[in-house]
């Protein structure tokens, strides 16, 4: 992950994501592109981040190519203290890469996941 074409657009209250990815080895590769979500607003958020959206790839060697990734409306969801889903979270944060936005991760890839920092505000019409 080379480039990232930050190009979320609405759709209702899910988003679509769309990411240039380039492979810039002699070989061609297969990964699995993935996003995580985190609120970092709510009462209700998780405490780490949480999988959004994911896609196996195949990027021939050198080669570029765009992908899409649609973000469901109820990756924006919290669970309230009575088990409902509610979107009470304003302030996301999404990390897409190869691998999960966490410390063990990093140091193991040796890649940051990219940040694209999301107000909900954004997303609904």
């Amino acid at each position: 992950l080379t480039d990232l074409k930050q190009d979320v657009k609405p759709t209702d209250l899910a988003a679509e994501l769309s990411i240039d990815v380039e492979n810039q080895k002699a070989v061609d590769t297969d990964d699995v592109l993935q996003v995580y979500i985190k609120c970092k607003d709510s009462e209700f958020a998780v405490r780490n981040h949480k999988l959004c959206a994911f896609k196996r790839i195949h990027v021939e060697k050198n080669g570029k190519k765009t992908i899409s990734l649609e973000i469901k409306a109820d990756a924006f969801m919290n669970v309230n203290e009575k088990g409902k889903r509610v979107l009470d979270g304003k302030d996301y944060v999404l990390y897409v890469g190869f691998s999960q936005p966490d410390a063990v991760s990093v140091a193991l890839t040796g890649h940051q996941p990219f940040e694209i920092p999301v107000k909900i505000e954004a997303l609904t019409k």
